[in-house]
């Protein structure tokens, strides 16, 4: 049985819209891109601010008020 919290959080990413769920994998999947390219020593990204912007972002999509996303 799972735990009330996790049951929880389940459930609001279940009642998301598609384009919420796009929009979050997205920003998630472009901060990703941007450590590896981090990673890989490029200079375009002097800082780990815009990933973790991404990051906020996304987690402020997926569990943010619904009508402020679209």
């Amino acid at each position: 049985m799972s735990s009330p919290a996790s049951a929880l959080s389940m459930d609001s990413v279940r009642r998301l819209s598609t384009a919420a769920k796009v929009n979050a994998a997205g920003l998630v999947l472009t901060a990703a891109g941007m450590l590896i390219q981090i990673a890989a020593g490029s200079t375009l990204y002097p800082s780990l601010t815009g990933p973790i912007f991404l990051v906020v972002a996304a987690i402020f999509v997926a569990r943010g008020p619904g009508r402020w996303t679209p």
